[in-house]
């Protein structure tokens, strides 16, 4: 995928488009017609959360962002899922830190159950599931004020 393309799917997911080089304009009408399902993601896996019957907000963020970046690597790549996962996080100035990295690291998760699923052909039909699974589990991080910033900068191999 080519730059243009991956610009609009990350405008498509984010609603950002001051930090494009490119004429707002193409970007948008690009993402319009060839990315749909990015925009449409987070709402999908919100409903998902719903139907499974997880009400609390912070496990609800947390199905949501490991939902979409699962199913982001599956659709397209991991490297795409992740870097649309980023720019999500970082494009949101007034997003706190603890946050943001909560954010990536359940997106992480996200995108590790994506790749699996489509190694091993599984339908995406099971992954609400799959993501409440983990989710009961333990595998994503629910609670912001508990995470550790050095720790966390070190396991996601980001500079944020």
């Amino acid at each position: 995928m080519n730059k243009f393309k991956l610009i609009a799917a990350a405008v498509a997911i984010t609603g950002c488009v001051g930090f494009c080089k490119v004429k707002q304009d193409k970007v948008l009408d690009f993402a319009r017609n060839h990315t749909p399902f990015y925009g449409n993601c987070r709402k999908v896996a919100g409903a998902e959360a719903e139907k499974l019957g997880i009400k609390a907000w912070e496990q609800q963020d947390a199905f949501i962002h490991a939902f979409t970046s699962a199913e982001l690597a599956y659709k397209t790549t991991p490297k795409i899922a992740e870097y649309l996962g980023v720019l999500n996080e970082t494009a949101r100035l007034k997003n706190p830190t603890k946050d943001k990295l909560m954010d990536l690291y359940n997106n992480k998760k996200g995108i590790e159950i994506g790749k699996m699923l489509k190694k091993r052909g599984i339908s995406l039909d099971h992954l609400p599931q799959i993501i409440k699974d983990s989710l009961d589990k333990g595998s994503f991080i629910v609670d912001s004020t508990k995470v550790k910033i050095n720790s966390m900068t070190r396991l996601l191999g980001k500079n944020l």
